[in-house]
């Protein structure tokens, strides 16, 4: 009998472990995903730890299997080279039954996640020819670019919008404001007209270099093309 208890506590204790783990990775994914929310690091903190909260139990509500003494903590640190962190722990106490033969009543299990968030340096180029224009194109492209800018957090990550027909064109230097600016990056995106040649090759020059000026080695480093 108690071999048979053991086998039963044992795989319910496997079961809770599982689920516990799962809800943990998710809710640490959706805490650092919201880090893009607010200003400056207080700000941002509040909202990750409430998206990762709401994860969580979502994922694994209270008395989920008859578990009680639930315990979560949700840390958020910056760290070097422009990373920030959030790091989950979480634990409750499982019910026995077969076990209480044996004098065993309950057992704890925990659960542990963590991801990172690095602030972005980035430069959009942008493909405004005529190409765009007359393949129908051009509005589709600049709601989609307008739609992954607003994806970033003003305050925190670099962005810059490099466009070219026939040459290229700083449209917009590389700025942490770009969402506070005036016009801001996604105004300026909006204003944007299709026409003339295609010069990416000197685009794609240009863009580089400003991420160089910008000289950030620590932060991610990207140049990402919409055409």
């Amino acid at each position: 009998l108690p071999l048979v208890g053991l086998a039963i506590d044992g795989s319910i204790l496997y079961l809770v472990q599982a689920r516990l783990s799962a809800a943990v990775d998710a809710a640490a994914l959706a805490g650092a995903r919201s880090l893009s929310v607010g200003l400056d690091l207080a700000s941002q903190t509040a909202s990750a730890t409430t998206a990762a909260q709401n994860f969580f139990y979502a994922n694994f509500p209270i008395g989920y299997w008859s578990t009680s003494n639930q315990s979560l903590s949700v840390t958020v640190a910056e760290t070097a080279f422009k990373t920030r962190t959030v790091t989950m722990q979480a634990s409750v106490t499982v019910p026995l039954t077969f076990m209480r033969l044996l004098g065993h009543t309950s057992s704890t299990v925990g659960a542990q996640g963590q991801t990172s968030r690095r602030d972005v340096v980035m430069i959009i180029v942008l493909d405004r020819s005529s190409s765009m224009q007359n393949a129908g194109v051009c509005g589709t492209m600049i709601s989609a670019a307008q739609n992954f800018v607003n994806q970033f957090s003003n305050g925190r990550d670099t962005i810059g919008l490099v466009t070219f027909m026939d040459g290229y064109n700083v449209t917009y230097a590389p700025s942490v404001n770009f969402q506070s600016d005036t016009p801001s990056l996604v105004t300026l995106l909006g204003g944007l007209k299709c026409y003339g040649d295609t010069g990416s090759a000197q685009a794609l020059y240009e863009a580089h270099a400003q991420l160089q000026a910008v000289n950030l080695p620590g932060a991610l480093n990207l140049i990402v093309f919409f055409t």
